[in-house]
């Protein structure tokens, strides 16, 4: 029997691919991000090569990422979608536990390609491919609430990945990290991801009949970025150039923020390294929530000047954190920084 294709006022499948989005995005990416050099000092320590080498896996995973991201998205819309996912973050936890055997920087590497390349076929961009099918309304609501799982995610493992390097060494954390990768693989990937509402015979949370109708391109609402490009059109398009400078500077301003924890390790410790990067992550959820309601309210020009404006603010206010009555000492400070 077909399925209802949008129960009204019942419980529509799309917030269940919402909540394996924002539990995906909350594990995966904060292993090749915000937590990465949380194993720094550990690392390097134990096998006698410098923290430059050992960051340099990191910039090795993303790099990749960059590569691969423009065939992922193809490969994963034209092939199963279901079987890409759940090997690529099968492989993803085989990686991170390869990292528990490493022995030298270049066996770190070598895993880091193999991570890099498992996860942007399973973070990012499928997650934002499910949001995107899922959600007809609602939608830049639904991506906040997902994206807010990188930083609540973060939060949460900070703390118990800073106590399992304290209490049983960082080989040991890396496969408990490794395992909890492996079980959402494997539960999300068999039972619960589907690319399209319609594998399920449903229709996108909010649907409604005339959003099959071709789109009016005198109308721009200043609420959607589908642009209706192909590749090769959007090398030449400014958008797309613009959009890959505003990434890339993006990037380093967040990437910068980011290299903190091994001397906060040094400085205060494992449990209040942890405990720090766990505050600084958790006020990201409700800046990510914030950017949402904007977006869907005002439009994305709006949410992202808001987000550039309070990113920028935030480094300018850093200038002053030797000062006591310094903006760089306010809550909002941090929070500015991860919208």
């Amino acid at each position: 029997m077909k399925r209802e294709s949008n129960r009204e006022g019942g419980f529509h499948y799309a917030w269940v691919i919402l909540i394996v989005a924002m539990m995906v995005l909350g594990v995966y990416v904060p292993v090749v991000n915000s937590l990465s050099n949380t194993w720094q000092i550990a690392v390097t320590e134990d096998l006698g090569f410098s923290r430059t080498a050992f960051s340099f896996t990191g910039t090795i995973a993303q790099a990749v990422g960059i590569f691969l991201g423009p065939v992922v998205s193809v490969f994963l819309t034209k092939y199963n979608f279901k079987r890409i996912w759940t090997a690529a973050a099968i492989a993803f936890a085989a990686a991170v536990f390869g990292y528990s055997l490493a022995q030298n920087q270049y066996q770190f590497y070598a895993l880091g390609l193999v991570v890099g390349a498992a996860y942007i076929t399973t973070a990012q961009i499928p997650m934002m491919m499910l949001i995107n099918n899922w959600f007809s309304e609602k939608k830049g609501l639904a991506t906040s609430i997902a994206v807010s799982g990188i930083s609540a995610g973060g939060a949460l493992l900070s703390p118990l990945v800073n106590s399992l390097i304290a209490n049983v060494g960082w080989r040991m954390s890396y496969r408990v990290y490794a395992m909890i990768i492996l079980a959402l693989a494997v539960v999300f990937g068999i039972f619960l991801i589907y690319l399209r509402p319609e594998d399920r015979g449903m229709k996108p949370y909010g649907y409604k009949e005339s959003d099959d109708l071709p789109a009016d391109p005198t109308k721009d609402t200043n609420k959607s970025l589908n642009v209706g490009l192909t590749i090769a059109a959007s090398l030449s398009c400014s958008f797309f150039i613009f959009l890959l400078l505003g990434s890339v500077m993006n990037g380093l301003a967040n990437g910068a923020s980011l290299q903190f924890p091994p001397a906060l390790q040094e400085a205060a410790g494992f449990k209040t390294a942890g405990t720090v990067v766990s505050i600084y992550l958790l006020l990201g959820v409700f800046g990510k929530l914030l950017l949402g309601r904007i977006a869907d309210k005002y439009g994305i020009y709006h949410a992202l000047f808001f987000g550039a404006a309070t990113l920028a603010l935030s480094f300018v206010a850093m200038l002053f954190v030797p000062f006591a009555w310094g903006p760089g000492s306010w809550p909002w400070s941090s929070a500015s920084a991860w919208l």
